[in-house]
């Protein structure tokens, strides 16, 4: 008798306890509220009546699950509980929605910008950890260390806590800790319940929103094919430099952390396959590729080389950490597009080089360019020359500092472009020097049988003459020409040098006695050995020369 008192005594705490637990859940019916702002039960000063509506949901939960035993006394009727617990859901999907959008962390564009720009050298060992390899950067970064502000430029916006970093992934936190296990507190009382696809909606919708804000900072445009294409190509170049630090930015850091926060809210809740980051994520990512994409398919032509070189490298670099970051089956789709991407691009790249030289010689333009730099193709001779050499000369650099090209390209191809910048390295001195050694020879000037110990002083005056003005027209014109590269550029001087300089060095002690015996020497010697070597130094750099600042009186 008295175990059927306390039998009966234990279901009427139960029923009551369930009867609290709905009412409480009636009182938050954000379905039956009246107008004005609704007041949210995970702000912070709701905590304590935040953790009680939780366990109100968990009770309710419960009575629905455990059945009711045989001769029990009823407890409330189902129909009550499975309208609190709707009644709950709707509640608590607002309350997901709420922290999602209000306590999201604000990120600055220029700080994704300092860290997608940060080097392995520029974090000590112990912030970067022990990591091997790119692949294992997911899991190895819930291990690592954070940086300090020190570390990214001491961005006010920054956190210590908030950013870590492994291998080139960084990721950050997109909200803070306490709203992140709100979240996840919610997100498993939704699942449970067999909300999970609304939390998933609701997740996906709001991150979505925040990526689109991010994506515009960044200049990610919403572009089709067909637009890209239709671009002109100055637009495009533009367009393209942009890209390539947003697409570094996007995946190393804003879907890196992205995915982070995913795991961080829905791992282990039972939703499969990380929906909630493949939904929030997916379609920026095809956005952000697609504009790759249309470069890939685009019409090729010899001024897009470069770029779509540049695109190539980009997307090669970033391909482990699509893998890493798009790892799921789900998203695998976004690995193979900017795989298929990597691809074409390299067939592009060896459609234009087999083209290259050809398209400079056959179709040059009607002006021609200044300065001969990395740029559309030109047609003055010693100028055409020196823009094969120059870009020749890029293009060996890029693919000799690129695993990947230069394994697409292939040594017999690498080398037949060395030959290439060979050969036009040796047809502009040609085209330029040739002319100008040719008035330092002895030939003509040495005569017999006159009075000027065998020297005829007129051919002589006009050889040095000849020098001068040739020299002053290269001077004049090759000082406003550009070699980017300054390693090429010096090179170039001092192969020139040493030919030159030589030259007018014995040229002049062999007749300098000649020209200085008669008048106004100064007319015919304008240049002293010392004077020709620092002209040379006002060579491709694409600057107006002074050379009266330079000559000494002779």
């Amino acid at each position: 008798m008295e175990g059927s008192v306390g039998s009966a005594s234990s279901a009427d705490l139960a029923e009551a306890d369930l009867e609290a637990a709905e009412k409480l859940i009636l009182r938050w019916d954000s379905t039956a509220s009246s107008g004005g702002e609704e007041r949210m039960l995970f702000d912070t000063g709701e905590r304590s009546e935040a953790e009680r509506y939780l366990r109100a949901v968990d009770e309710i939960r419960r009575s629905i699950k455990e059945p009711v035993a045989a001769g029990s006394p009823r407890r409330s009727s189902s129909s009550s509980s499975e309208n609190a617990i709707q009644i709950a859901m709707a509640r608590l999907e607002d309350e997901f929605r709420n922290l999602l959008l209000s306590r999201a962390t604000e990120i600055e564009v220029e700080a994704l910008v300092d860290l997608s720009s940060l080097s392995m050298s520029s974090a000590s060992a112990e912030e970067m950890g022990d990591l091997s390899d790119v692949e294992g950067s997911v899991n190895a970064s819930r291990e690592g260390e954070s940086f300090s502000s020190d570390s990214v430029g001491g961005s006010s916006s920054i956190r210590r806590s908030s950013i870590r970093s492994t291998k080139s992934i960084r990721e950050m936190d997109l909200l803070p800790a306490d709203a992140v296990e709100d979240l996840r507190s919610i997100a498993e009382r939704m699942i449970d319940a067999g909300y999970g696809r609304e939390c998933v909606q609701v997740y996906a919708g709001s991150r979505k929103a925040a990526i689109d804000v991010c994506f515009r900072h960044l200049g990610v445009e919403k572009l089709s094919i067909g637009e890209v294409q239709r671009l002109e190509w100055d637009a495009l170049e533009a367009k393209i430099r942009r890209w390539i630090r947003a697409a570094r930015i996007c995946v190393r850091i804003v879907f890196a952390s992205e995915r982070r926060l995913c795991e961080r809210i829905f791992d282990g809740l039972g939703i499969a396959d990380d929906a909630p980051f493949t939904e929030t994520v997916k379609g920026a990512a095809i956005q952000l590729f697609g504009f790759a994409e249309a470069i890939s398919i685009g019409r090729r032509s010899p001024e897009k080389l470069f770029k779509i070189i540049d695109l190539h490298d980009t997307i090669s670099d970033l391909l482990p950490d699509v893998g890493v970051v798009f790892q799921s089956k789900s998203a695998e789709s976004i690995y193979t597009q900017a795989a298929e991407i990597l691809s074409r691009l390299a067939e592009a790249i060896r459609g234009i080089l087999s083209e290259f030289e050809n398209a400079v010689l056959r179709d040059p333009p009607k002006t021609p360019v200044p300065g001969g730099t990395i740029h559309p193709l030109t047609r003055d001779n010693a100028l055409l020359h020196l823009f094969l050499m120059n870009n020749i000369h890029y293009i060996v650099h890029k693919v000799k500092g690129s695993s990947e090209l230069r394994e697409m390209i292939g040594d017999d191809y690498l080398r037949k472009l060395t030959g290439m910048f060979r050969l036009s390295a040796t047809n502009y001195q040609r085209a330029t020097w040739v002319k100008i050694l040719h008035c330092l020879r002895d030939e003509g000037i040495h005569v017999s049988g006159s009075f000027s110990s065998g020297v005829s002083k007129s051919t002589l005056r006009d050889r040095f003459k000849a020098f001068n003005a040739s020299f002053d027209e290269a001077h004049k014109t090759q000082a406003n020409w550009f070699v980017p590269d300054t390693q090429l550029r010096e090179e170039l001087r001092i192969s020139i040098s040493e030919k030159l300089l030589p030259a007018y060095r014995a040229f002049l002690g062999r007749f300098r006695q000649h020209i200085e015996s008669g008048r106004h020497p100064e007319l015919y010697i304008k240049y002293s050995v010392e004077d020709l070597e620092m002209a040379l130094s006002d060579f491709f750099e694409g600057t107006n020369p002074f050379l009266h600042n330079r000559r000494r009186s002779h």
